[in-house]
């Protein structure tokens, strides 16, 4: 209550507000506050312009991409099954190595995550970022929840673009788990979205 009252009462000191998700506009009006909901800043950056900072030398074979921040066993158990249905091998980035990937690649920086996204031929994670640079790299993904409860942004972005089946469980289907994403109806809504999201920095700054 302490805390609510003090962010209630500081954020009159801000000239305008902008969040990323639609819960976030959700709270702000239970403070009494406006905000404009724009989107997360790395989609500022157009395909091309992450392409310019990949490494195209870096793999040269198919992978199922696993960006797994807490070693979920749902998730190794939806990318072993993704593995088998695409044919393709197994690759994670993240904080430790998974036994079930067949390269991992650790302590790795932007410039490889970035990489990895890009060629990707399946991405699934439980990573906000995870599931936006797939968006961006038009590559099919699925989001597995998290366990800690941390779901959120990851909710807040599917429903945004109507892609809410991209949420996965260990029940899922076979067929879920090849379903194409429809990335023209994705991508006119991230155009709006980031035309709106620089007219509101363009206004404020």
């Amino acid at each position: 209550n302490n805390k609510r009252e003090w962010v209630k009462e500081h954020l009159h000191n801000f000239d305008a507000i902008s969040v990323r998700e639609s819960s976030a506009i959700t709270l702000l009006h239970d403070l009494g506050h406006e905000g404009t909901q724009v989107v997360d800043p790395v989609f500022l950056l157009d395909e091309k312009q992450w392409l310019a900072m990949t490494d195209e030398t870096a793999v040269d074979e198919d992978f199922v991409l696993i960006y797994d921040f807490l070693n979920s066993p749902d998730i190794a158990n939806v990318a072993k099954r993704i593995s088998r249905l695409y044919g393709c091998k197994i690759y994670s980035i993240g904080p430790w190595p998974l036994d079930y990937a067949n390269r991992n690649f650790r302590y790795s920086g932007p410039r490889t995550f970035i990489t990895l996204a890009s060629k990707a031929r399946c991405v699934v994670s439980n990573s906000f970022h995870g599931s936006a640079f797939s968006i961006i790299f038009r590559r099919p993904f699925f989001v597995v929840e998290r366990g800690d409860g941390l779901n959120a942004r990851m909710h807040d972005l599917l429903s945004h673009y109507n892609i809410p089946d991209r949420i996965v469980t260990t029940q899922t289907t076979d067929a879920q788990l090849i379903a194409d994403i429809d990335y023209d109806a994705v991508s006119d809504i991230v155009k709006d979205d980031i035309n709106c999201s620089l007219d509101f920095l363009k206004r404020n700054l």
